[in-house]
């Protein structure tokens, strides 16, 4: 199986460097620091816009959805924290964090891709392997985490080449960078809301957007008269009419790899616009028994780059 390769320099700009600012959201990397770890981890984008159809003629989005555009920049290494477990950083609501799995079920993932290596999508997520892999990665994050519950979604499958990939079923059309609702839409169901996993079992990259914003500063600045905006002004029209959809940050999420975030308090994607091949991936969501998390077993995490 052949894992895809990070992007090259035409597909993603240089440009300047980007730095944090003192309300953005830190995001919490676990591995021993090895060499390269940063260099293809984040990019941002600080030019946002509606979708005009006429321009991006391969998308199809709902109205007044909100995309990135680029040009991509770096990020610089402001944003992250390093850490060695997951313990004292999972926080509900202040924290992204960027984890490997174990290395059986990495071994797991790349035997039952390979197995179906020319099956159609369906029939590989419809598999015994599919599932099995689906069940045993939400028990492992669960002790992982010391969680109260991970309940796990259906498997998806990305195509390369998605700029977003969240599709809204009624309309069959994508939505761009949103919040989730899932527990709840006002302000203070979204506070203690699950938090969501998402795992890459490849062989293509995923990359996770994020706007990030904590939504106590968007709730701040968008303001009905002199309470805070609740959930009903929370949309990615209102926080681009604002000019508070900037930059948004695109991690990379290699095959084996995968993120927890804060999703109904935060607005996201995901996208396969650089990926050179289709992903599968596990979402689940995952409630914590406090809000502090811990994992062990940390020499499990592979490097950012497992071997092909």
């Amino acid at each position: 199986m052949t894992l895809d390769a990070p992007p090259t320099p035409h597909v993603m700009s240089e440009g300047a460097v980007i730095e944090p600012g003192s309300d953005n959201i830190r995001i919490v990397v676990v591995g021993n620091g090895r060499p390269g770890w940063y260099d293809d981890l984040a990019y941002a984008s600080e030019t946002q816009r509606f979708v005009n159809r006429e321009e991006v003629e391969e998308e199809f989005y709902v109205s007044d959805s909100v995309i990135p555009i680029g040009p991509w920049s770096r990020c610089s290494r402001s944003w992250f924290k390093q850490t060695e477990s997951l313990s004292d950083n999972v926080r509900e609501g202040e924290t992204v964090a960027i984890f490997g799995l174990p290395r059986h079920l990495l071994l797991k993932a790349q035997s039952a891709l390979q197995a179906h290596a020319i099956s159609p999508p369906d029939t590989f997520i419809g598999s015994r392997e599919a599932q099995a892999l689906q069940y045993e990665t939400a028990e492992w994050l669960k002790l992982e985490l010391a969680a109260e519950s991970v309940d796990t979604l259906a498997m998806g499958v990305n195509n390369p080449g998605l700029r977003t990939v969240t599709i809204d079923r009624a309309q069959g059309a994508l939505i761009g960078m949103h919040i989730d609702s899932l527990d709840g839409a006002d302000l203070d169901s979204r506070r203690t809301a699950r938090v969501r996993a998402a795992v890459n079992f490849g062989p293509g990259t995923r990359w996770f957007l994020l706007l990030p914003t904590p939504l106590e500063c968007l709730a701040r600045s968008l303001k009905v008269g002199d309470r805070p905006a609740d959930a009903f002004c929370l949309t990615g029209a209102s926080v681009y009419a604002a000019g508070l959809l900037t930059p948004v940050i695109a991690l990379r999420i290699n095959p084996g790899e995968g993120y927890i975030a804060p999703t109904d308090a935060l607005f996201h994607d995901a996208s396969s616009m650089w990926a050179q091949d289709r992903s599968f991936n596990s979402q689940m969501l995952v409630r914590l028994t406090s809000h502090q998390a811990s994992t062990r077993n940390r020499d499990n995490f592979p490097a950012r780059h497992p071997p092909s």
